[in-house]
C-alpha cells in the first residue's frame, strides 16, 4: 500500500491543475509550473507516482536523445470527472 506523500493539499491540487489540459507533460515541465517550483524534483516524482498508484494519473516513458523521460497526464476517468466536479463546486 502506498503512503500519502508528505505534502500539503495545495501541492496535490497543483499537480492536478498542471495536468488538467489532458496533455502529456514531462516531470521537468511540471517542475517549471509556478506553484510547483519550490518542490524538490524527488518530491514532485513522489506526488506524481502517488496519483499513478491510485490510477488518477497515467505515466509513460519516452526517449529524447536516447535519454529516458517520464511523462504524466490525467487518467481518462479523471479527465471526465474534474470538469464535472468543478462545475458543481462553482454552483455551490
Amino acid at each position: 500500500m502506498t503512503e500519502t506523500p508528505e505534502s500539503n493539499d495545495l501541492n496535490l491540487d497543483t499537480v492536478l491543475d498542471a495536468l488538467r489540459d489532458n496533455q502529456w507533460h514531462s516531470i521537468n515541465e511540471l517542475s517549471a509550473y509556478p506553484s510547483l517550483k519550490d518542490l524538490t524534483f524527488t518530491k514532485l516524482i513522489e506526488l506524481v507516482e502517488f496519483f499513478a498508484d491510485y490510477d488518477f494519473v497515467e505515466l509513460r516513458l519516452t526517449f529524447e536523445d536516447d535519454l529516458p523521460i517520464t511523462e504524466a497526464r490525467l487518467a481518462v476517468p479523471l479527465q471526465r470527472f474534474l470538469p464535472k466536479i468543478m462545475r458543481i463546486e462553482s454552483q455551490a
